[in-house]
């Protein structure tokens, strides 16, 4: 894919008169290759927070199979009477 600047450049080479372009167009195809970039930029960014939201909740699940492990090994009885139901209210 096309860097937007790239694309828009074209567009300018491809009309009539190349001045009248740059007066009238250029601000408006700069505008929307800064755009793109931002757009690139903040996709990226929410892909790496969603990367970190994701290696959290991994380390939080194995910090509680760490907390079940240890019940499970250090108290068999009240983990298995617990799992069976007991504790209910």
């Amino acid at each position: 894919m096309r860097d937007a600047f790239e694309s828009a450049w074209s567009v300018l080479k491809m009309s009539g008169s190349m001045q009248a372009a740059m007066t009238h167009d250029l601000p408006s195809y700069m505008e929307e290759a800064l755009n793109q970039k931002m757009k690139t930029r903040n996709d990226a960014r929410k892909k790496k927070s969603k990367a970190q939201k994701l290696r959290d909740k991994v380390q939080d699940h194995m910090e509680d199979a760490d907390v079940i492990r240890y019940y499970k090994e250090n108290h068999p009885e009240f983990f298995h009477s617990f799992m069976n139901g007991s504790g209910e209210e």
